[in-house]
């Protein structure tokens, strides 16, 4: 967690900078990602000061566990919640979200309680005294709304990716394209953890696997801060920022006959 707070330090000193230096061409969504980026350095910061008493102490309190879970409860619904807008091509294909925010809000705020009750139970309770059934009830929950998250990713995805094509607008439609192998590679990564995952609880006593489950943890970790960077990079604030925001560009074809008008 220590070299996690290092990274999300550096990344939200950089996004800052550039958010700074095109203050005036920033879009909602820049802004928004500015805030995962700070969950994000919260959450390790928040961790890092909790197992760094757990060693020089000997024991865990509460309240700093109830903290850290809290913080990485919000850092990972607000950034489902964020993909998830992306994907629905808020602020690029359409202004607002509309009759589609409600159920957004729906999914996390039940992907937020499923996800803090499990962290909770993982890092308080004695997970190793509990049986397989038992630990597997605790997973799944948070298993079967991440599906139903990524299924409603792409499915909106598409959607974005099809609209953008039909309307010729190619420098969104690149921008979405990479974006949608960002989110593809993650989710084979996350499938086949997952996998994993579950096939050890199930599987392997806790107490004789304890030095590898930390394994898990680092995986979502690392997994989620490539992500995120791959979100930074592709959405980084430029003087280009307008290309993406709200407006239609003119088609190669309207581009065409405009040339052609203008000739004659």
């Amino acid at each position: 967690f220590g070299a996690m707070a290092a990274l999300y330090s550096s990344l939200l000193a950089l996004w800052v900078g550039l958010c700074v230096r095109h203050r005036s061409l920033l879009l909602p969504l820049q802004v928004y990602i500015g805030g995962v980026i700070l969950l994000g350095w919260l959450e390790a910061v928040t961790w890092y000061r909790d197992y760094d008493l757990f060693n020089a102490g000997g024991s865990r309190g509460v309240l700093p566990i109830v903290l850290g879970v809290l913080a990485s409860t919000a850092k990972k619904t607000v950034s489902r919640l964020l993909l998830l807008v992306v994907c629905l091509g808020y602020g690029v294909v359409r202004p607002t979200l509309g009759a589609t925010a409600s159920r957004v809000c729906a999914l996390g705020i039940a992907y937020g309680v499923a996800s803090a009750l499990h962290d909770i139970a993982a890092n308080v309770s004695q997970l190793s005294e509990a049986s397989a059934p038992l630990r597997l009830l605790g997973i799944l929950p948070v298993f079967v709304l991440d599906v139903l998250f990524y299924w409603w990713l792409f499915g909106a995805l598409t959607a974005t990716i099809g609209q953008l094509s039909a309307r010729r607008q190619h420098a969104k439609l690149t921008l979405y394209r990479r974006f949608s192998h960002v989110l593809l590679a993650s989710a084979l990564l996350s499938a086949a953890m997952i996998t994993w995952q579950l096939g050890a609880l199930a599987g392997d006593p806790l107490d004789e696997s304890w030095a590898t489950l930390w394994v898990f943890d680092a995986f979502w970790h690392a997994l989620y801060f490539a992500v995120l960077l791959a979100v930074c990079y592709l959405w980084s604030p430029t003087k280009s920022n307008l290309q993406y925001a709200y407006m239609d560009e003119l088609g190669q074809e309207e581009m065409q006959n405009a040339t052609e008008l203008d000739d004659f």
